[in-house]
């Protein structure tokens, strides 16, 4: 059960494929906190019928907690 103020991770592609095969590799980057793939990625999502947006969450160029997380992976999978 997720508390408040915990921290929480949802990994996505385009079909969940992607994102499945690199699970290891990005809960290790992760680090402490609850990391979670979303099968069948975006496109499964909207097949669902939930709402997807094409507004940013927040405004472009602002950071958030996961900065370094976001770091950490494109150093990760650029090799």
């Amino acid at each position: 059960m997720l508390r408040a103020g915990d921290t929480v991770l949802i990994y996505h592609c385009k079909s969940g494929g992607r994102t499945a095969m690199n699970a290891g590799r990005l809960a290790s980057a992760a680090g402490q906190c609850d990391v979670y793939v979303m099968s069948g990625g975006i496109e499964g999502w909207k097949r669902a019928g939930f709402a997807t947006s094409a507004t940013p969450a927040r405004e472009p160029g602002t950071k958030s907690g996961q900065d370094g997380l976001l770091k950490r992976l494109t150093s990760m999978f650029r090799a």
